[in-house]
């Protein structure tokens, strides 16, 4: 089950005594049977059905959905009843949609009777001109494996609980597993944290050279950049600055640039409805494996959770509990109402396929 990323508005957050300096300018399978098939709504005034093209998935709890970028084609493509809850849906980065290449969604079941969580990945094709789904299949991973991020190198990010040698004890652990071995991959150990700190969800750079990632203690947390190759890491912000309110999201850009962007939430305390929500934007610049945060935390929407990048960070997508928003990347103006996420609103994770 997703840890979700909470961050307050911390403003400024330059590296006192960094010689660097930066600004923010904002950002320019088990069986063949077809789960689930689809086709495209009937367009207006007597228009044909337009091709599906589902490039955006998210979930309600207990049902996976994809679409296209505009809303349109939504498609239930898997269930599993009410004893199975899916989270997490994260696209590989390849694919055409075809048979012989489907595009590939990884994300976490939980059996709630059980309390078991583990991680699956479904095919994804549009043969006949519908959506299909196909090759349900669980990853042969320990117990306990969630929150899968599928990075641009073809590797799959996951946090898992692990004993720890000699201490008897479990420690919070980010393991990065290869594509090319699915269904039995050989697991590589990331990053342990101590044994009394918990780490959250760890997404990928846009090079996929580093994973950003929340750990917490007691109370507390930190944002930390874990180097892929070399196992460094740069403290983004440190303990005490985060607060520990709820998790509702963290995602990092997806175009190979430098400096790129990390979006997150804040759980601000709110009056008579409780919490308010808000999504911020930090920019974070890449000098050769020391990562420094440039400009301010700028505040982009109020009354959103779970943002996820476009595939050109041009937008962010967000639910605002009711509905899933595209809203500018820039400036955090709502662009347009994509679809309605469900009942289970409040949990509607997304994910933008990479192109």
């Amino acid at each position: 089950m997703r840890t979700r990323v909470l961050i307050p508005l911390i403003g400024a957050l330059a590296l006192a005594g960094c010689e660097h300096q930066v600004l923010d300018p904002g950002p320019t399978g088990t069986t063949d049977e077809v789960l689930f098939a689809k086709g495209g709504k009937p367009g207006g005034g007597g228009n044909p059905p337009s091709p599906p093209n589902p490039v955006i998935a998210f979930s309600d709890i207990w049902t996976l959905w994809v679409t296209d970028e505009d809303g349109s084609n939504k498609t239930a493509v898997l269930s599993e009843g009410e004893g199975v809850s899916l989270r997490d849906p994260s696209w590989a980065p390849y694919g055409d949609g075809t048979l012989a290449d489907p595009w590939r969604l990884v994300f976490t079941r939980l059996m709630t009777a059980e309390g078991t969580v583990s991680l699956a990945t479904l095919d994804i094709d549009t043969i006949g001109g519908v959506v299909n789904a196909r090759n349900l299949q669980d990853i042969n991973l320990p117990p306990y494996a969630a929150d899968p991020n599928w990075g641009p190198a073809g590797e799959v990010s996951y946090v898992t609980e692990v004993l720890v040698p000699g201490t008897g004890l479990m420690h919070s652990a980010i393991y990065v597993i290869s594509a090319a071995n699915l269904p039995n991959p050989i697991p590589i150990e990331l990053y342990v944290a101590e044994a009394d700190n918990q780490v959250h969800e760890a997404v990928w750079s846009p090079s996929g050279d580093a994973l950003a990632f929340v750990e917490q203690h007691d109370s507390e947390k930190k944002l930390t950049i874990v180097q892929r190759s070399t196992g460094a890491l740069t403290t983004v912000v440190d303990y005490g600055q985060l607060q520990i309110l709820g998790n509702f999201g963290i995602d990092w850009s997806k175009t190979p640039s430098n400096p790129s962007y990390l979006a997150f939430v804040e759980d601000k305390p709110g009056k008579g409805r409780g919490p308010k929500t808000a999504v911020h934007r930090l920019q974070v610049t890449d000098f050769n494996g020391d990562y420094v945060i440039g400009g301010q935390d700028v505040l982009l929407a109020t009354g959103f959770v779970f943002p996820t990048w476009s595939s050109d960070d041009a937008m962010l997508l967000a639910s605002d509990q009711k509905y899933l928003k595209a809203l500018n990347a820039a400036t955090g103006s709502v662009l347009g109402t994509l679809t309605r996420t469900g009942n289970n609103t409040l949990l509607s994770e997304s994910d933008w396929r990479r192109f």
